[in-house]
């Protein structure tokens, strides 16, 4: 099987975390996880938008729900898991609907380890048993369009591509200061976002977890889900990109929630906190300068190729006083040599210089000269 050697090196123990009830040898044409955490308000309704879709054969669709928490949870967070698996257990739908419980009976997540990331890597780790290597996979937890699955197995079939993100839009909420504060946040989102495109990186994209969907085989050659409390996402995508473009539907098909959370550090909930509590989001921001340099590092960088370290330093030198420090420091000049010897072509100087310059890097340098 094309993920054998993946669940061999990678995977999650799948014999621990087991889906609830046994399915048939069926292969899905897409698998869309959804971890749970204290979610018991909530989970319905992402179910019921799932039920909804149109133009869609929801036969061909199997559900994971990943119910999770730590083993040092409050009683609170453990007894609403249990409250989920039983709604999990009565609702009905069109779609295959499977749990996995990763909360309690001795299947709590290890403290160093919980957190959504893992709890995405468990579900989708367990879901390539019920996929060939064109089956989509879903990272969701949001409610989403009627026609969410359709446009998006739409674009697959179409364009030869191997991972797709889509548009989103924040859910409004009762509370007129929240959604004030979800509007800015978003905006900062996608303005940051089209800043770091528009400087000539491949990394100019929103990181959002519900908004990622790839191919099974992308999830397995690019090493899975990455095993972080926060961020996971970030860096999940950041795997796929210097794997394969990511294509972009400009579609707004999900709607993640607005409600407040300290679950994730730097998650949505998080800042939503953070604003109300006072933070101006135009702390948030990267300055323009910074935006300026990345622009002119890249460029000059691109057009550098061959060229030897004392004239790239010059060229580096004349951008900004301070970034060949910075460049320095992230350990350009020694790999230098490096990229342009395993280059033979243009195109691969550009690849491996992408792969090495990520978008952890990129927003080391906003952060920089900001």
């Amino acid at each position: 099987m094309f993920y054998s050697n993946y669940l061999n090196k990678r995977a999650v123990n799948i014999d621990k975390w087991k889906i609830s009830l046994s399915i048939s040898e069926k292969i899905f044409s897409s698998i869309i996880i959804i971890p749970a955490y204290y979610e018991s308000k909530y989970i319905l309704d992402t179910l019921s938008s799932i039920d909804k879709q149109t133009n869609y054969t929801l036969s061909n669709l199997l559900v994971i729900v990943v119910v999770n928490n730590s083993v040092d949870s409050s009683k609170d967070v453990i007894d609403d898991n249990i409250k989920t698996i039983s709604l999990l257990e009565s609702i009905r739908t069109k779609y295959s609907l499977r749990y996995i419980d990763a909360s309690n009976n001795g299947q709590s997540l290890p403290i160093k380890l919980s957190g959504v990331g893992y709890a995405r890597k468990i579900g989708m780790d367990a879901a390539l048993k019920y996929a060939n290597e064109q089956t989509i996979i879903h990272c969701l937890d949001t409610l989403v369009s009627t026609s969410y699955l359709e446009k998006i197995s739409l674009v697959y079939k179409k364009q030869t591509i191997k991972a797709l993100i889509v548009d989103f839009e924040h859910n409004q909420s009762k509370n007129a200061r929240l959604n004030k504060c979800i509007d800015k946040y978003e905006t900062f989102l996608k303005s940051t976002a089209k800043a770091i495109r528009d400087s000539g990186s491949p990394y100019g994209y929103v990181s959002l977890g519900p908004t990622i969907t790839c191919l099974a085989k992308t999830y397995v050659d690019v090493g899975g889900m990455v095993n972080k409390k926060a961020t996971e996402d970030f860096y999940f995508l950041q795997q796929i990109r210097k794997y394969t473009p990511i294509y972009f539907l400009d579609k707004k098909l999900v709607f993640p929630s607005s409600r407040l959370s300290n679950r994730v550090y730097l998650g949505t909930g998080f800042r939503m906190a953070e604003l109300l509590n006072g933070k101006n989001i135009r702390d948030l921001y990267y300055s323009k300068k910074s935006f300026i340099i990345l622009k002119s590092s890249i460029k000059v960088i691109l057009n550098s190729y061959k060229l030897n370290k004392n004239n790239l330093r010059k060229k580096i030198h004349e951008i900004d006083r301070e970034l060949n420090s910075f460049f320095e420091n992230e350990g350009l000049y020694l790999i230098w040599g490096k990229i342009n010897k395993e280059s033979k072509k243009m195109k691969q100087f550009e690849l491996q210089f992408h792969k090495w310059f990520d978008n952890l890097k990129t927003i080391r340098l906003l952060k920089y000269y900001s």
